[in-house]
């Protein structure tokens, strides 16, 4: 990988200058290249390189920086999430809005690396586990992914790999964050300041559901939500109840679904059926067939305060022999 004296002399003067700018460093005094050059040494040297990076960069990461490599700059908005890595290495730099490229970066990444792509895959891999486990738990220990991920990809890591990949979590982007050991879906902080430590206490002492491979990786979809047979039941109820279409029956389920999920209370459920699907009850018998159905389809769904499990799973599992 190219040294820092290497990257600082493939840039221009006037992206010197820029990088200065981004590192807000006084440059006033100084008139020459190398003189820009010594001002930046030590930020660049402080930085680590792209090689460091290129293992944690996903498949939509290197798609963009191919994609605008060719003009050499990025203009007006970019995502964090996606480029992460910007503002961590010395080889681009950042006025406002504007990302420069340099030469150096685009010659490396039209080479190809064949052992750090390698690591790369492993590292897309884990993380695919990690976005489930984020989804499915809401809360889990770092251990927990990476056991899903050493069991069904048939992998092995050192402590020190495991260090290191915590240590990228930490400072990557992503819907997830490392807490404590623990990783915590970013959801869970927009519910309320205090939700994290009362998921924490509600999953105090209980198990972690363990699924398939196959069905934990439906949790990808942040949204996803098994269809199990009392999520049909509910939603065959609402098509003969209601006269909804399948369709209609599938949406009103679905959102049902997340409800039960979020544990909300029934005066908000009915609201929500008015309100937004003009659904009301014609008389207690069919309240009371919506009621019980509900609350099967809450008794078995998942949920983030029972570690995956839902109500009726954790129920049978805690039951004394």
């Amino acid at each position: 990988m190219a040294t820092p004296d290497v990257v600082l002399k493939a840039m221009t003067k006037n992206k010197l200058e820029i990088a200065c700018i981004a590192n807000q460093i006084d440059f006033s005094e100084k008139n020459t290249k190398a003189q820009l050059m010594d001002l930046l040494k030590d930020t660049v040297e402080s930085e680590q390189t792209l090689e460091h990076f290129y293992p944690y960069m996903c498949d939509e990461e290197i798609r963009v920086l191919q994609y605008y490599m060719e003009h050499q700059t990025f203009q007006g908005f970019w995502d964090r999430d996606y480029l992460f890595f910007f503002e961590c290495i010395g080889f681009l730099c950042k006025k406002d809005t504007e990302i420069l490229i340099s030469d150096v970066l685009i010659d490396y990444l039209n080479k190809p690396h064949h052992a750090l792509e390698q690591k790369r895959k492993q590292f897309n891999c884990m993380m695919q586990y990690f976005m489930a486990c984020a989804s499915l738990y809401g809360v889990f220990p770092f251990d927990i992914a990476l056991d899903y991920y050493c069991k069904y990809e048939h992998k092995r890591m050192s402590n020190d790999e495991k260090q290191a990949l915590l240590d990228m979590l930490y400072f990557k982007g992503l819907p997830f964050e490392p807490e404590d050991e623990f990783i915590i879906n970013r959801e869970v902080f927009i519910q309320d300041e205090d939700y994290a430590d009362e998921l924490f206490e509600a999953q105090e002492g209980k198990p972690y559901a363990l699924l398939p491979k196959e069905e934990l990786l439906k949790y990808l979809d942040i949204n996803y939500i098994e269809k199990n047979k009392y999520y049909k039941k509910m939603k065959n109820m609402l098509c003969l109840l209601c006269g909804l279409s399948p369709e209609e029956g599938d949406e009103v389920t679905n959102h049902l679904s997340h409800m039960a999920k979020a544990q909300l209370e029934f005066d908000a459920i009915f609201e929500f059926l008015q309100e937004d699907f003009d659904i009301t009850f014609e008389s207690m018998e069919e309240y009371h067939q919506f009621v019980g159905a509900y609350a099967d389809l809450s008794n078995h769904t998942r949920l983030w305060e029972n570690c995956g499990f839902s109500p009726s799973e954790l129920s049978k599992r805690l039951r004394p022999i």
